[in-house]
């Protein structure tokens, strides 16, 4: 325990560790010399206040290990420091306030509490039914997803021919890029319009229902933003890919349609363009319905032609069978 005593000669306190009691000292203000005070033993007031100071207990180290041994005595404490215990006592007494505790009950609404059986009912396992709609709506949701991915790599010919065309400035591939392009990604676009549309069945059925409303619509994406984000943001990456092939074809001059439209302004002309485009679109889809409807007959005559084959091949094979009877 340190030692706690002041310059016989300016009054400087001072406080030292108890193994240096007995020796001589120098104050560092006066430079006065002195000697560090014993402990004063106070056995009698340690007991009365009930303090006291664990005693030095000797350990012997013997074959690696500490041997402790088993009763520890009681050292004294100085006079100074057990006045300052007692002050410290005095004090605690004065700050303490003892007396009957009562536990004070919250006062919980019935709002809170509505609010908390929700949650225990939300936090619970669904049933059989709602999980079984979970997962149709989920395996919806990624349907449409495959479904708009693969559309993405169909785009990817049609790209190269673009560029392929420009390249080689010949606007005939170059329209028949193009158009391949606008109505993979007009596909791809009401695909991504549905997947938004399906978001909200997730929750709910009703709150799909909802949506599919106009005015309710856009509500709904304002408060629920955050689950709908990725959904909206879908629908501009076909959106995107169509400006581009109008502005291509705008801005370079041999793809125009009309030789007069270079000297248009550019809004008229991109509106040119762009009508001349979705008119090519449209050929071309009519074109391509016609060879699928004629290439599936073809495949529809040639089945129908090998089934009937194979039937008087059939009967032959039975009539030879018969005659050898």
């Amino acid at each position: 325990m340190p030692i706690s005593f002041s310059c016989p000669k300016c009054g400087r306190s001072f406080s030292v560790r108890d193994e240096l009691a007995g020796r001589a000292g120098r104050c560092n203000s006066c430079q006065h010399c002195f000697q560090v005070p014993q402990l004063e033993p106070v056995l009698d007031s340690a007991a009365t206040s009930g303090h006291y100071q664990l005693g030095g207990a000797a350990a012997r180290k013997q074959a690696g290990e500490y041997q402790v041994p088993s009763s520890v005595g009681l050292a004294a404490v100085s006079a100074h420091s057990l006045e300052r215990i007692r002050r410290n006592e005095r004090r605690w007494e004065e700050e303490d306030n003892s007396g009957s505790y009562h536990v004070v009950t919250p006062k919980v609404t019935w709002q809170a509490k509505r609010r908390a059986a929700k949650r225990r009912k939300k936090s619970g396992p669904p049933g059989a039914l709602k999980e079984f709609y979970w997962k149709r709506i989920g395996g919806v949701r990624n349907l449409l997803d495959n479904l708009n991915e693969f559309g993405y790599l169909l785009c990817v010919p049609f790209i190269a021919i673009l560029i392929i065309s420009v390249i080689w400035q010949s606007r005939d591939w170059a329209v028949t890029g193009a158009s391949g392009i606008i109505l993979i990604n007009i596909i791809r676009f009401y695909i991504n319009l549905i997947h938004l549309a399906v978001i909200p069945f997730r929750k709910s059925l009703m709150q799909g229902i909802l949506f599919l409303i106009p005015p309710i619509t856009f509500y709904y994406l304002y408060k629920h933003w955050k689950p709908m984000k990725k959904g909206a943001f879908k629908l501009f990456g076909p959106l995107f890919q169509i400006f581009a092939v109008i502005l291509v074809f705008t801005m370079l001059p041999f793809l125009h349609s009309d030789e007069q439209s270079k000297n248009l302004p550019l809004p008229e002309r991109m509106k040119q363009e762009t009508k001349s485009l979705f008119e090519e679109t449209d050929a071309n889809k009519a074109k391509l319905e016609e060879f699928s409807r004629e290439q599936g007959t073809k495949l529809l005559n040639e089945r129908h032609r090998r089934k009937s084959m194979s039937l008087v091949q059939k009967n032959q094979i039975l009539t030879r069978n018969l005659l050898k009877r």
